[in-house]
């Protein structure tokens, strides 16, 4: 009766020791899986046009995702850890193909995720090119033509010309040739009284001086 309580109890204290490190290997190994990948870390030098990038962002991207940024020390020096996809989606998976943007300048330079991996990578980006906008042309606008208006002339009717009509003077109707005779008679009458009177005259004052 004795070796057969001291089986069950022994039976018992090993399931127990069993059950016991089940529950204290079970949280350990399911914080094993949920851990994410550890990041690939990029470093080096990073330029712009030939010189060194000091104080320049830089930022990786997997695919169109921001995966980390960094920011490059007074001498261009940068460090730069690459996120797994674990740590966020979209992010770093081994083989994946890795862009950097130095100063908002797409780098030459592309890497390769590896997980967990130290990656020496030198980038060199493009200086900012400022744009220069030009001002927006001024439209000459031309007055509105002057329009001449010629002022009509209007024909006035010119006033009636007189005509002068030739007056041809009509001497006097002397008579017939008859009276033409005796009248010259009579001036010839006339005459001699005048001379004779006359001659009167003349001896008279010649007798009285």
């Amino acid at each position: 009766m004795t070796q057969k309580l001291s089986r069950v109890l022994g039976l018992g204290a090993v399931a127990f020791a069993i059950v016991a490190a089940l529950v204290v290997l079970f949280p350990a190994a399911q914080t094993t899986s949920a851990q994410p990948l550890p990041p690939n870390r990029f470093f080096g030098k990073a330029t712009a046009s030939g010189q060194p990038a000091a104080g320049a962002a830089i930022a990786a991207l997997v695919g169109g995702t921001n995966c980390g940024s960094a920011t490059a020390d007074g001498s261009g020096n940068y460090r730069l850890d690459v996120l797994s996809s674990g740590e966020r989606p979209g992010c770093g998976t081994d083989g994946a193909t890795v862009t950097f943007t130095v100063a908002g300048q797409r780098a030459s330079q592309t890497g390769t995720w590896k997980q967990g991996e130290f990656t020496p990578l030198d980038l060199s980006g493009a200086a900012a090119t400022a744009t220069a906008t030009a001002p927006p042309a001024a439209t000459a606008t031309a007055p509105p033509a002057a329009t001449a208006t010629a002022p009509v002339a209007t024909a006035t009717a010119a006033p009636p010309v007189a005509t002068a009509t030739a007056v041809t003077p009509v001497l006097p109707r002397t008579g017939t040739a008859g009276g033409d005779s005796g009248m010259s008679w009579l001036l010839l009458a006339v005459a001699g009284l005048a001379v004779l009177g006359a001659g009167s005259v003349l001896a008279v004052r010649r007798t009285r001086s």
